[in-house]
């Protein structure tokens, strides 16, 4: 909103679960802010009528876009699960300004959105169920997608313990399916090496 050099006055303030919904009169019209309500508390925790300067206005609008980042955000991660580096691109991919995603991607993993042990654990069980890939392979594939080595390794260990993974009977299973009954030795190397038993 462009405002005047007397700034802008708050016609009215929402409160909507953890949000705040800020109506403003400038020379330029009348605009609505949704920030975070911590946000808000950090801009002063104006009341209605009171008059805004062009910084604090500035600081709204700044806020506003953070905001609209993190319902970006949660949008996103509602369709599935993503990593801190993961739901980063896909934010900047969307036009999202670097410093409201950094800013969305930190408040919904402080806030536990985002929780990449779990996340690790469940994907390195479909893993192996599923395509029947050993420890290298999963712990490849989840690097790249942003998980952390130790979350991995914690991830897969846990799976084994709890019984979830169990890394030789799907050799067993995937050798069965991909080679037959009686798979000659050199053909069982290389099908462990390709999918991540080594």
């Amino acid at each position: 909103m462009e405002s005047s050099d007397r700034g802008a006055t708050l016609l009215s303030v929402t409160h909507t679960g953890h949000a705040a919904l800020l109506r403003l009169s400038s020379d330029a019209g009348v605009e609505s802010y949704r920030i975070l309500r911590s946000a808000y508390e950090a801009l002063g925790a104006p009341a209605a009528g009171e008059m805004l300067d062009d910084e604090r206005v500035g600081k709204l609008s700044e806020q506003a876009a953070h905001y609209d980042a993190l319902l970006r955000a949660e949008r996103i991660l509602a369709a599935g699960d993503n990593t801190r580096r993961q739901l980063f691109g896909k934010l900047l991919r969307r036009g999202v300004p670097r410093a409201s995603a950094e800013l969305a991607v930190r408040y919904l993993h402080a806030h536990g959105y985002i929780r990449e042990a779990e996340q690790a654990y469940r994907a390195a069980v479909q893993c192996v169920r599923y395509k029947y890939w050993g420890r290298v392979r999963i712990t490849e594939h989840l690097l790249a997608k942003g998980y952390a080595r130790a979350d991995i390794d914690a991830a897969i260990d846990a799976a084994v313990a709890d019984g979830e993974i169990d890394f030789d009977a799907a050799f067993r299973t995937l050798a069965s399916k991909k080679l037959g009954d009686n798979p000659s030795p050199d053909d069982l190397r290389a099908l462990s090496y390709r999918y991540g038993y080594r």
